[in-house]
């Protein structure tokens, strides 16, 4: 804690509410985390109801007082613990005895403190204040530490939602550039001059991404008689792998029926993705998936991705 810290003029603002509120969010930290800080504030703030109490707050400090610091419930049964002890000391000074001449005033302290029926009752007078007041210091301390989680919590949630959106964000452009290039394909395809005989090898293309993946319709592709081999372009998840095998599974049976061989990645700005080439001989009218493993130098190989699709003929 710095000295500027242990100002109390600076103690009083922040209880009344009087500071900016990236000094409230500075100090709110520092009565959590700095022991010796907290303890002062306590002491602030014990003052500053004590002149309430005696009515010696003035002008600003007692309208903040009143509109900031009397808000909370908690501090108004603080100050109303405070008034009553105050008016309870005040009935037993005026019920004390006519004052004594100064001869005999000394030696009339002594016997009154030496009573043990007063001695009981001060003692259990301090030991009641200062249990509250460390209910209250501890209840306070309790409460700001809450909202410095619920605080931290926040900005981890920001945090990861911006995180989310960026992955989304870039698999919905995976997902464009793919429909893009599938547009050129047809539209080259479609052109005068470019269909050959039947005797053509034809190659069918598959563009999969992650958001065609569930429980909707599945992505289909048609194999013409003249169809020689299906062309399939996989966007992958976001994953740190280098190196990739591909498997063909038939839904059917859940067999493998092709496996590539090992494939690096393209990269198209932050998204990966991956090209294979597989005979049309093994496709049948039903239904497939690709499976893509990620291939460690060490270990076993690791499935990243599942990418359903349908074969019609």
């Amino acid at each position: 804690m710095s000295e500027p810290d242990n100002d109390p003029r600076l103690l009083n603002q922040y209880l009344l509410g009087a500071l900016p509120e990236s000094e409230v969010e500075r100090l709110d930290e520092l009565s959590i985390t700095d022991d010796a800080f907290a303890a002062k504030l306590s002491e602030a703030e014990n003052d500053l109801v004590d002149g309430y109490n005696r009515n010696e707050l003035r002008g600003e400090t007692l309208e903040l007082f009143k509109s900031h610091y009397l808000s909370s419930s908690m501090r108004r049964d603080k100050v109303k613990f405070a008034m009553a002890l105050h008016e309870t000391t005040q009935a037993q000074s005026t019920s004390v005895a006519p004052p004594v001449p100064a001869t005999t005033r000394s030696a009339w302290l002594s016997k009154l403190f030496t009573r043990p029926a007063l001695q009981w009752s001060f003692a259990a007078a301090a030991i009641v204040l200062i249990l509250v007041a460390g209910l209250m210091a501890f209840d306070d301390i309790r409460l700001r530490r809450q909202l410095a989680e619920s605080q931290a919590r926040d900005v981890g949630l920001t945090r990861k939602q911006q995180e989310l959106q960026a992955q989304i964000d870039s698999q919905r452009n995976a997902a464009q550039q793919a429909e893009q290039e599938l547009a050129q394909l047809r539209a080259q395809q479609s052109r005068p001059g470019t269909l050959k005989s039947p005797e053509t090898n034809l190659v069918a293309m598959l563009f999969l991404t992650p958001q065609l993946r569930g429980p909707g319709q599945l992505p289909t592709v048609k194999i013409e008689p003249a169809t020689k081999s299906m062309s399939a372009h996989l966007t992958l998840e976001p994953n740190d792998f280098s190196i990739y095998r591909v498997e063909l599974i038939d839904s059917t049976n859940r067999q493998a029926i092709w496996t590539s061989s090992t494939l690096k990645a393209t990269m198209k700005g932050d998204s990966k993705s991956l090209s294979i080439v597989i005979q049309a001989g093994l496709l049948s009218a039903r239904s497939y998936s690709l499976r893509v493993y990620g291939v460690a130098q060490t270990g076993p190989r690791e499935m990243i991705s599942d990418y359903p699709f349908r074969v019609v003929k």
